[in-house]
């Protein structure tokens, strides 16, 4: 029989709503554990997955889709704590999200935002729609760096590209076979 233990999640509702529980499975979440959410959130993620915008389309079936960055399993539109952020990596406790238009007149959420998820132990990495859309292979190198820099040295870069822990190569240019990577 699977055991699940139970948390409460209080947020800053006022006194006469009720508080969320939820019931947690022992085999999920990484490195740092599972992260609750706000379950009502489970329906727009679905829709948001449903229409990704053009940046979040380009960023996920070029580099994140089916382990291609770093062999690491990557979610979009995923529930956490009280927001639902475009992409999250459970191993590595990662979200990276992609900032439209909209998000220069939201500052001030979006730092608060960042701020709570760091709460929980999760680590934000910001790219603008423009830099996915016009710079795939700069936020490729720089989501690279800033991976080996978070956590433990990573061995592969994107599409299976082996580099050594501390170098980081080109992921959407690899050598030619016989080209040295020096």
């Amino acid at each position: 029989m699977l055991m699940h233990k139970a948390i409460n999640i209080r947020t800053s509702l006022p006194p006469n709503k009720m508080a969320i529980s939820i019931s947690v499975p022992p085999d999920k979440g990484g490195k740092g554990g599972y992260i609750p959410y706000n379950q009502t959130l489970t329906k727009k993620a679905q829709e948001n997955r449903k229409n990704p915008t053009s940046a979040e389309k380009k960023l996920w079936v070029s580099v994140l889709q089916d382990k291609q960055l770093a062999d690491l399993k990557f979610t979009r539109q995923k529930p956490l704590d009280q927001y639902i952020v475009d992409f999250y990596c459970a191993e590595r406790m990662l979200v990276i999200e992609i900032d439209g238009d909209t998000h220069t007149d939201q500052m001030d959420y979006d730092s608060q935002r960042t701020a709570r998820l760091e709460d929980l132990g999760v680590k934000v990495i910001r790219y603008t729609n423009n830099d996915v859309l016009q710079n795939i292979e700069g936020v490729c190198s720089d989501l690279l760096e800033k991976l080996n820099a978070y956590g433990s040295p990573l061995t592969r870069g994107v599409r299976g590209v082996i580099s050594p822990p501390t170098k980081v190569i080109n992921p959407l240019n690899p050598p030619y076979q016989g080209e040295s990577e020096a």
